[in-house]
């Protein structure tokens, strides 16, 4: 791994379904760079991202040394997920039309999500949770993030990198709304020097 992919900022984009989208790198190049490599990857990147405690995370990584077949589709599920994702929270920063397929994707992992939610509740205070916790269920709260996204104000908050290079999608929260970087000490710094660089060399 290069240093300039190590220092690539991981959680920026202000909720986790956009840091999933967020896990590939550089996706304006012609070789993008895949951080999640294996169900152990996204296993150990819902624990950062906060979607897993670390009890969840050592269960299912135990799940996955014992039937790694599973896992895999486990995996792939999650890329086809993530990649489904970033399309449809794309568009909608352009202001674009989701495509069907995605948007079918994101509601069958959805569906699948609601059928194991139940409402609990304890000493006056409910909240929804899950009837079972398989590997699946990583997939089932990133979808869910992802839905509440799309239905919420802060739709209109989301933002692609202002680098064409990076294409990392984030919530601008700022008063003003403009911010324009993922990260202005990686891509916001880039472009700054990059511009300086072009003036010193027009101006010779």
């Amino acid at each position: 791994m290069s240093s300039e992919q190590a220092e690539r900022p991981k959680l920026v984009g202000g909720a986790p379904c956009l840091d999933f989208t967020n896990t590939v790198d550089w996706r304006g190049r012609d070789h993008p760079v895949d951080s999640l490599r294996d169900y152990e990857d996204l296993v150990e990147w819902s624990l950062t991202a906060g979607i897993l405690e670390e009890a969840e995370t050592e269960r299912l990584l135990k799940l996955g040394a014992l039937s790694p077949q599973n896992m895999e589709s486990v995996y792939r599920s999650g890329v086809e997920l993530r990649e489904a994702t970033y399309r449809v929270l794309r568009a909608a920063c352009e202001g674009a039309s989701p495509e069907a397929a995605d948007l079918a994707l994101l509601n069958q992992v959805l569906s699948e999500a609601l059928s194991h939610t139940r409402l609990a509740g304890v000493d006056g205070v409910y909240r929804l949770e899950y009837d079972s916790n398989p590997p699946e269920s990583i997939l089932w709260r990133l979808a869910a993030n992802a839905s509440e996204l799309l239905t919420s104000e802060d739709l209109t908050r989301v933002k692609r990198c202002a680098s064409e290079e990076c294409g990392w999608l984030f919530l601008d929260l700022s008063r003003n709304r403009s911010r324009r970087w993922c990260d202005m000490e990686s891509c916001g710094n880039r472009m700054k020097a990059r511009r300086h660089y072009r003036r010193t060399r027009e101006s010779k």
